[in-house]
């Protein structure tokens, strides 16, 4: 008796910090809502009233969300609560309802930008947060009926339940945690490469003055990032180019797949299962889906422009939830069947997937700008319409891939209820 109870007292702690951090959360995510209504008034760049309110209201709905349940779920573990199965709908419920409502968001936002200023500061935002936050939502109840089509019994000990308040650590963890890890771990690096560039255009003769010119340049111009000529200079810079590339090509993936499943490791002792690693792992990438794309999606605020990128976002959301359902699945094979090199592979195999994925996107965003205008036609844009159109086969791709490798970690026959 006496070994469990220092077992006992830290399991309490732990449901007590749970309820603690999401009271905290929701706090602060109820806070935003006055900000929500005041930040407007004291901006007075019409654009940045909508990017300030987008950032607000994202950052309000995250807290608040996920506040929720990790006080509901807190409380309930600290009253001995059993948890409950995680529960999906049937697919033809979540695409019909689900893609029926991201339809829905992406028309009523692109509609809500249309006035701009003040009118779209407050009326944009929450078609935007609704947007960005539905395809990894809707991801994860497809993947979920295919590797859970009904709740599994938590009194079956050959097929261990996944739980909700599991899928709420998870998504807690991407959306918080792995976000915050990640974005860490790239600043550290960023600034050691942003050194690296410093120290070689200081090393060659006449660089400094070229650079210094283009920054002056760059000052002088108002709405700099809309000219074309200018923004074409700046990709002509070798370290512009090298930094670029390294950021969105190598940084990025390297830091976003070491951590982005990391919860799967640290909750392993739930994840008895191949199928609930795939989850765990799955909703994990979900909940860092969601805040990147509440964060980093607010930069297209013209109506055509913001709706393609929306759209877009779905793949980007899909990359991730898949990336971490792969790399849940790694790390149960390493915990679980001894097999770390199977997490390497896994890990190898993410980084892939993410690469491909920002080669095309970043392809896509700097194609207008790298091919001006030739015998009339907009030599830029049509290839960016196709590049966009093999990110769509993409996503396509993955979202196959991941359903297949849902379907067949199911077992053969399903435990009765």
């Amino acid at each position: 008796m006496t070994t469990s109870r220092p077992n006992s007292f830290l399991s309490s702690l732990a449901r007590a910090l749970v309820a603690i951090a999401g009271g905290s959360l929701l706090l602060l995510g109820l806070i935003t809502l006055p900000f929500y209504f005041l930040a407007p008034l004291a901006v007075g760049n019409a654009e940045s009233q909508i990017t300030f309110n987008v950032l607000l209201l994202g950052l309000g709905a995250i807290g608040t969300v996920l506040g929720t349940l990790l006080l509901v779920q807190g409380v309930r573990s600290l009253l001995k609560i059993p948890a409950r199965p995680a529960w999906f709908p049937r697919p033809g419920w979540t695409l019909l309802l689900g893609g029926g409502a991201f339809g829905l968001m992406i028309l009523l936002g692109m509609t809500a930008l249309v006035p701009g200023g003040l009118v779209s500061s407050y009326a944009f935002p929450p078609f935007h947060v609704v947007a960005q936050a539905l395809p990894p939502l809707i991801v994860l109840a497809l993947a979920g009926w295919m590797a859970f089509p009904r709740p599994t019994p938590i009194s079956d000990e050959h097929a261990p339940a996944l739980t909700g308040r599991q899928l709420t650590a998870q998504l807690a963890y991407g959306s918080l945690i792995a976000t915050s890890l990640a974005m860490c771990l790239e600043i550290v690096l960023m600034v050691l490469l942003v050194v690296a560039i410093v120290a070689l255009v200081l090393l060659v003769p006449g660089r400094l003055d070229t650079w210094t010119e283009l920054v002056g340049i760059i000052r002088s111009t108002p709405n700099w990032s809309e000219d074309m000529d200018l923004l074409r200079q700046v990709l002509a810079m070798p370290e512009a180019i090298a930094m670029l590339v390294a950021i969105t090509l190598v940084i990025a993936p390297l830091t976003e797949e070491l951590v982005k499943a990391l919860g799967v490791a640290i909750m392993s002792h739930r994840a008895r299962t191949a199928r609930a690693a795939l989850l765990m792992g799955l909703t994990a990438g979900a909940g860092f889906a969601i805040a990147e794309s509440l964060l980093n999606g607010a930069g297209a605020l013209d109506p055509l422009d913001w709706g393609s990128v929306a759209v877009l976002r779905f793949g980007s959301s899909l990359m991730h939830c898949f990336t971490g359902a792969l790399m849940g699945l790694g790390w149960y094979y390493a915990i679980w069947q001894r097999k770390p090199w199977r997490l390497l592979g896994t890990y190898v195999l993410c980084l892939g997937i993410h690469f491909a994925w920002n080669v095309l996107a970043s392809v896509m965003g700097v194609a207008p700008v790298l091919m001006p205008e030739a015998g009339g036609l907009p030599v830029g844009d049509i290839a960016a319409v196709g590049v966009a159109g093999l990110l769509l086969v993409d996503t396509a791709i993955m979202l196959a891939a991941l359903l297949w490798l849902a379907r067949r970690l199911r077992p053969a026959v399903l435990p009765v209820e």
